[in-house]
């Protein structure tokens, strides 16, 4: 079981920046919703995003939009479902 511990939060975006403690692996992490629940998807992220947070904002605001726009699938966490949620 993966174990998401957040670092950085930026209400006014909507996003997490973290550490998942098993792998050591970085993420940040937004909302979204599907049709039965809101949640939260995680894509791995380079640990220097998470050290100079928030120098690194406008770069991880970047990463953010590809992300929401599912140009960045290939650095999920987990694969999506078939009722993938949007962001919220």
């Amino acid at each position: 079981m993966k174990d998401f511990v957040d670092i950085h939060i930026n209400r006014e975006s909507r996003f997490s920046l973290g550490i998942e403690t098993n792998s050591g692996i970085y993420y940040l992490s937004f909302p979204v919703a599907n049709t039965m629940a809101d949640y939260e998807e995680f894509y791995k992220i380079d640990k220097e995003f998470v050290d100079n947070y928030p120098e690194s904002l406008d770069k991880i605001q970047e990463i953010l939009v590809r992300c929401r726009e599912r140009q960045y699938d290939d650095h999920l966490f987990y694969e999506p479902g078939r009722d993938r949620g949007y962001p919220i």
